[in-house]
């Protein structure tokens, strides 16, 4: 995400960050503002990158040996001459783009690979179907919401939704969606997220563990705020049902934790 006074450029894997914690996107919001510091990756989410383009690069090697009408959108440049180089780069009917660079309006992202098909669309006998290397083996519901909203935003240059989307997974399976049975959740959330957007600094956020929390480069802001606040959830294997009804009874930290009678805690906390 990108936030630049009062415009907010942001991608699908934004909105997979709002699907994992709203927190997240809230700490992207006031980066600047409140002089967050993010976390510095670990050693192994960079040897996960490492593998990952190394996975891509292999692929965008057999892409280009089967499809030699090929080109190459160069990300190093501006975002406005990356999409006009991409619109030209769909014109002209290329077999293979590879990092095509999408705008519109705030919302914008690139994908690996476009590949041509026979589909018709507005722009002639032919459409661009989205293809993504992921390095995990195991894929994920995000991975294929990020998808659907990359086949969106071809959809926006060709006038027409493409029918198929694909992961290439770590053991080099070509992992085929239909784009019209994800189309509607990608919808939904996109929606919720923009609406998020306006009012997101107004609202009374808090942060919670989740999964995200492992992957996340505003660890460090959370944790700081928990260890500030004595939060409830630094109790050693606490989990998040339990965390909501001790809430409920009005403890929120640890020491109250600590200095609570467990005979007059009224709600059933399971073990």
């Amino acid at each position: 995400m990108k936030v630049n006074k009062n415009e907010i450029k942001y991608s699908p894997s934004d909105l997979n960050n709002f699907v994992n914690c709203k927190y997240h996107i809230f700490n992207d919001l006031i980066e600047d503002e409140q002089g967050l510091i993010k976390k510095k990756p670990s050693e192994d989410i960079k040897l996960l990158r490492r593998f990952g383009d190394e996975h891509e690069a292999k692929h965008l090697k057999l892409f280009q040996k089967k499809y030699k009408k090929n080109i190459t959108i160069d990300p190093k440049l501006d975002d406005q001459i990356r999409y006009e180089k991409t619109i030209q780069a769909i014109k002209d009917g290329y077999d293979l783009i590879y990092k095509a660079f999408f705008i519109d309006k705030n919302f914008r992202g690139e994908t690996d690979f476009l590949i041509k098909t026979k589909e018709k669309s507005k722009i002639g006998e032919y459409n661009y179907d989205v293809y993504d290397t992921k390095i995990t083996r195991n894929l994920k519901p995000s991975h294929v919401l990020q998808i659907t909203g990359y086949s969106y935003l071809v959809s926006k240059l060709t006038g027409s939704l493409p029918n198929k989307m694909f992961l290439i997974d770590g053991t080099d399976k070509v992992n085929e969606f239909k784009v019209n049975e994800f189309y509607e959740y990608f919808s939904y959330i996109k929606l919720q997220f923009d609406e998020f957007l306006k009012s997101a600094k107004k609202k009374n956020l808090y942060p919670e563990k989740c999964k995200h929390c492992d992957i996340c480069n505003w660890k460090d802001v959370c944790q700081g705020i928990w260890d500030s606040d004595n939060y409830v959830n630094q109790v050693a294997n606490i989990i998040k049902s339990q965390i909501v009804k001790f809430k409920l009874e009005g403890i929120d930290t640890v020491n109250k934790l600590a200095g609570s009678d467990p005979n007059k805690i009224k709600a059933k906390i399971n073990p």
